[in-house]
């Protein structure tokens, strides 16, 4: 899976495997424009898909429009962006977790379930459709190093973004930041960086990607706040590479895990809205730069 490819590095690949060189703090400012920034939204009976993707303004023409005017009065110190938080598909180990609970062994690295290929499927799907209603689409992607996240991009952005003749994005980045939470389950164990190499011959993988997991011990379990430095890093670099930009990337996908996004919103201040497998959160997010 992945189509024939080979690095390249761009300014933008470049920068993003930096280091940090600006700090931002972090604001959701979707409500307005997303349901799933607005408290009262039922976080039970929410279905994006059959929702617009939690769209509120009457259209994606105004919806667009209202945020361009947002980037176009911002100050010196402030950026936006749109960001398409995407969870992977169920996973073989969703599947044991939901059968047998904590008492089951987890191979590493799973794949997805035929489910999870589904709702990757579904995902295309209900993005034809918006892209129909004129959804900006993403300008770059930026994935998980997990089998289970690399296929639902690809499952997600088949035939729009990827696999493609002409595709108006790079390469999708793979970035260890992107990660799961950092715990004793062996399913949030990475694979080697051959066996991505291999298998996903499009994608970008970060520079300084070890050979084996060097991250997972076995007994470590990453709190909240430490994920946030993580998350907070990458926030860092996307933001910083083109702040200066006449033709920023305002619109970001982003594939990655339950803990993941749980983060992203923590980290923006975003109501705490639940992701299952397969779905996307999106948000609007506002950088001010403090050095």
């Amino acid at each position: 899976m992945g189509g024939a490819g080979q690095r390249n590095v761009s300014e933008r690949v470049r920068h993003m495997e930096g280091e940090v060189k600006h700090h931002h703090t972090y604001e959701s400012v979707g409500r307005g424009f997303l349901a799933q920034d607005d408290p009262k939204t039922s976080i039970r009976s929410f279905n994006y898909l059959e929702s617009d993707f939690g769209l509120v303004k009457r259209s994606w023409e105004e919806f667009k429009r209202d945020f361009d005017k947002m980037c176009e009065e911002a100050d010196e110190n402030t950026r936006y962006k749109v960001l398409y938080l995407a969870r992977h598909g169920q996973g073989e180990h969703n599947a044991l977790l939901l059968k047998h609970g904590d008492n089951v062994d987890l191979k590493r690295d799973p794949e997805l379930t035929s489910l999870g290929v589904q709702q990757g499927k579904n995902n295309n799907a209900g993005w034809k459709e918006q892209i129909k209603k004129g959804i900006p689409l993403p300008q770059s992607l930026y994935v998980s190093p997990f089998t289970r996240c690399l296929d639902t991009m690809y499952y997600t952005w088949d035939g729009i973004l990827l696999n493609v003749e002409n595709s108006p994005v790079e390469p999708p980045l793979m970035m260890e930041d992107l990660r799961e939470d950092i715990d004793y389950h062996t399913c949030n164990q990475r694979n080697v960086r051959s066996y991505y190499e291999k298998k996903y011959p499009g994608v970008i993988i970060e520079a300084g990607f070890t050979e084996e997991d060097e991250l997972f011990t076995g007994d470590d379990i990453e709190s909240l706040a430490e994920h946030n430095v993580r998350t907070t890093r990458f926030l860092d670099k996307l933001f910083d590479w083109d702040w200066d930009s006449p033709e920023p990337h305002k619109f970001v996908s982003v594939t990655s895990h339950y803990g993941t996004v749980e983060s992203f919103l923590s980290t923006i201040g975003h109501v705490l809205f639940p992701v299952g497998t397969g779905d996307m959160v999106p948000v609007i997010v506002k950088a001010t730069r403090v050095d």
